[in-house]
């Protein structure tokens, strides 16, 4: 097991387990697994079930054994291969609220009951060592943005974000969040020699 500071190899996470496996043997071996976590059947578990319970389905496998070339090559107690595959796939829906400006802030207006002045950086002077600044208005309304001085950037931006749909100033969504997840290892050979009396070759994958 491998905790934290590891490798950058390792990307994140709170902790890793690190395990080796023998690269194969003269005789083939394997195996396969499959982790999907049934639900119990009834309409009233599809009615009431929470909309973040997650669909995950988890499998793969391992498969391993000599490395041979039927008339070529025979691997036997020299050359062996294993490879494995693992692979997620998680369906799972997620609640999103947000705040978003209101329709009247999206044009400017901020001259709503509650909402904090908003003062003209282009107004701003410095009289020794007081710094004053005007409050910004539009035709007289105080704390609203004429249209012209809305910058381009911002009303791009803005396009952006979505309106209000629960509320004044919140958004309500329920996206579903799709994780499609698979580990397998490069095909990296490397070579091992052990020297018992004669030199012997061992190819892993």
């Amino acid at each position: 097991m491998q905790q934290s500071p590891y490798s950058a190899e390792f990307n994140r996470g709170g902790a890793f387990f690190n395990a080796t496996t023998k690269s194969g043997t003269n005789s083939f071996h394997g195996g396969v697994f499959r982790v999907y976590p049934k639900r119990k059947a009834g309409r009233a578990q599809l009615l009431f079930r929470d909309a973040s319970d997650p669909e995950r389905n988890q499998f793969g496998g391992a498969h391993r054994g000599p490395l041979s070339i039927p008339h070529l090559y025979n691997g036997r107690d020299k050359t062996f291969f294993f490879v494995d595959y693992e692979a997620q796939r998680l369906r799972q829906g997620l609640v999103v609220n947000s705040t978003v400006p209101t329709d009247a802030q999206r044009t400017g207006d901020f001259s709503a009951v509650g909402l904090k002045p908003i003062y003209d950086p282009q107004t701003t002077t410095t009289v020794g060592s007081a710094t004053t600044r005007s409050q910004i208005s539009c035709n007289g309304v105080l704390n609203v943005i004429c249209p012209s001085k809305i910058a381009a950037q911002a009303s791009a931006v803005l396009a952006y974000i979505p309106h209000a749909n629960s509320g004044a100033t919140n958004f309500k969504a329920v996206p579903s969040q799709a994780i499609d997840w698979t580990v397998h290892d490069a095909h990296r050979p490397s070579d091992q020699f052990i020297q018992t009396g004669s030199l012997a070759l061992g190819v892993c994958q």
